[in-house]
């Protein structure tokens, strides 16, 4: 078997989703068609994909918000597309293995809607959405660039009414230059961050530099301390049999006197 190309559409499953209830899509490793009447639910697998590789819900044109992709009577729906994961350009195979499952369940109320990221190999789960940013940016999958997913009523807008403003902004999405100037943003933002850090650091270093030559200054003093104690001891003690060597000087003298 030939290893598929790391980060291709592997499957899709589909439970509760739009008109779907329960539907699962193996695909092959090249071009894939899906074929349907009207109404069939042929977009709803496109939805799927684009919401499950972290696309917002206004990005499909199909609902406000993300709970209203849930099969109508349902109170949540799971969306699991799983990415072929070999070869050289394949995303930390020691630890996901031979294929990546994303797995996206969206609930209407309380908490539990998120992701799952996991992998055959046992113990590769993750739940951050920062994982599934990584895994999108290591396979430069842009779920939101036209280019990559052109949605329906997306390419209808485009062909009939889109102004040259929106031509020009599809443009950017397409050729990535939206991405990067928030990239070039994002960055030039922490840059100031850090300059502004770095010399509050910088003052606050001014300052322990100056604690430091004090807590010196103040051990140094304590040192003499600890010196002048134990000089005190010893002269004490020398105090002491001072005392007893003239005492016996003393005694001598008396017994000296009573025997003359």
């Amino acid at each position: 078997r030939e290893p598929r190309e790391a980060g291709i559409i592997r499957r899709v499953v589909l439970v509760n989703f739009m008109s779907h209830e329960h539907v699962k899509v193996d695909l092959g490793p090249f071009c894939n068609y899906i074929v349907g009447p009207n109404g069939s639910g042929k977009s709803a697998i496109l939805v799927a994909i684009t919401l499950a590789l972290g696309a917002r819900a206004k990005f499909t044109n199909r609902a406000k918000k993300i709970s209203d992709h849930i099969r109508t009577g349902q109170n949540q729906c799971v969306i699991e597309v799983q990415l072929a994961n070999e070869g050289d350009d394949a995303f930390r195979p020691e630890f996901y293995g031979e294929y990546i499952s994303i797995k996206r369940t969206i609930k209407k109320e309380g908490s539990g809607s998120g992701w799952t990221i996991s992998g055959p190999k046992p113990g590769s789960t993750m739940k951050t959405k920062a994982e599934l940013t990584a895994i999108m940016d290591h396979f430069n999958i842009s779920v939101e660039n036209p280019c990559v997913i052109l949605m329906q009523d997306t390419s209808r807008e485009f062909l009939n009414k889109a102004s040259p403003k929106k031509k020009y902004e599809f443009f950017l999405l397409a050729t990535q230059l939206a991405q990067m100037k928030k990239d070039y943003d994002s960055t030039a933002m922490h840059i100031n961050e850090s300059a502004v850090s770095i010399k509050h650091k910088n003052k606050a270093l001014s300052q322990l530099e100056t604690n430091v030559d004090t807590l010196f200054t103040e051990k140094k003093n304590a040192s003499r301390v600890d010196e002048i104690d134990a000089e005190i001891e010893n002269l004490r003690l020398k105090a002491a049999w001072c005392s007893v060597r003239t005492a016996e000087h003393n005694l001598k003298e008396l017994a000296h006197s009573r025997d003359s």
